[in-house]
């Protein structure tokens, strides 16, 4: 990825978190080489809990806000989309859940409800609507880097929401820290890309 694309991504991620998670000004992209950029969002039982339990009401609420905030044209050909305040395809993936009856198809509906309500959302209202003690984001960038001293340690980025436990990153990155490796060799990334 050329350096231009790099910085609109992250300026895509800052937008679409509406924060400025990435300081794109405070990277040295000219040194980094082999990177692996991303942005994370752990979502803990209590935010999973409130996912399984947001309404079709509380949605309807957030759509009465978006249709006088996101005006469309009457003849606009997008009216039955998010982009014009019609959140009806979250509506329909809460519909979809309630009739789920065993563990697997309600945490494959939970997955699908989270990611409309990401596509569908301002995060803002995510944010709010998940609980703002229930989630974690950050991003981070991963690489080498040239004529450093640092040479491969992960750049953090700021992060929106609290840490909700002490194994925040999930039990194998405590593993990958405490054998002292980073991301790319604990996951072997070197060995699977073609030569």
């Amino acid at each position: 990825m050329s350096e231009k694309k790099l910085k609109k991504f992250m300026k895509a991620v800052n937008e679409k978190f509406q924060s400025p998670l990435f300081h794109i000004d405070q990277i040295d992209f000219k040194k980094l080489r082999l990177y692996n950029v991303g942005y994370h969002m752990n979502l803990y039982n209590r935010g999973i809990d409130r996912l399984r339990s947001i309404t079709v009401d509380e949605i309807a609420e957030i759509e009465k806000k978006y249709k006088k905030t996101r005006k469309c044209a009457s003849n606009d050909t997008r009216l039955d989309r998010a982009v014009c305040g019609n959140l009806k395809w979250i509506k329909i993936e809460i519909k979809r859940c309630q009739k789920s009856i065993d563990e697997e198809g309600i945490a494959e509906c939970g997955v699908r409800v989270l990611e409309q309500l990401m596509d569908d959302l301002d995060f803002k209202d995510f944010h709010k609507l998940i609980g703002v003690d229930n989630l974690y984001v950050y991003g981070s960038i991963d690489g080498f880097r040239e004529k450093s001293e640092i040479l491969n340690d992960t750049i953090y980025s700021n992060s929106i929401g609290k840490i909700g436990s002490k194994q925040w990153s999930g039990p194998l990155d405590v593993v990958r820290e405490l054998l002292g490796l980073s991301e790319g060799e604990f996951s072997a990334g070197w060995i699977r890309d073609g030569i």
